[in-house]
């Protein structure tokens, strides 16, 4: 019975050490999701399904409270970046402000006309 428990035990430690080669950190600040570095191949037409994709498995929450931002077209995302930067690359050419307010979390607001 011992033996099959650190088999298992193991093989998490496996499973889990192979996910976290996907993202790597950008700062010494651990504790924000939002500066994790990762791969990213996106071409998804819609900005709320790339937004998704991007804070998917991140630990990293994109805020995004207005429903007219959803449809928008969104650029490609790709190469390696971290989350706040594959946002920024998705949301090229928009009328969006991005803002960093606290770790883990993003904001997207649409800019004020000028």
């Amino acid at each position: 019975m011992r033996t099959i428990r650190w088999r298992v035990v193991g093989l998490m430690t496996l499973i889990l050490t192979g996910c976290a080669r996907h993202h790597e950190l950008a700062s010494a600040n651990l504790a924000d999701h939002c500066l994790v570095i990762g791969d990213y191949q996106l071409h998804f037409s819609r900005m709320d399904e790339t937004l998704q994709q991007i804070a998917h498995g991140s630990g990293c929450f994109i805020e995004l409270k207005n429903p007219k931002v959803w449809p928008l077209k969104a650029h490609p995302v790709i190469g390696r970046l971290s989350v706040m930067q594959a946002v920024q690359q998705a949301i090229q050419d928009q009328p969006l402000l991005l803002t960093h307010p606290k770790p883990d979390l993003l904001k997207l607001t649409i800019k004020k006309p000028t």
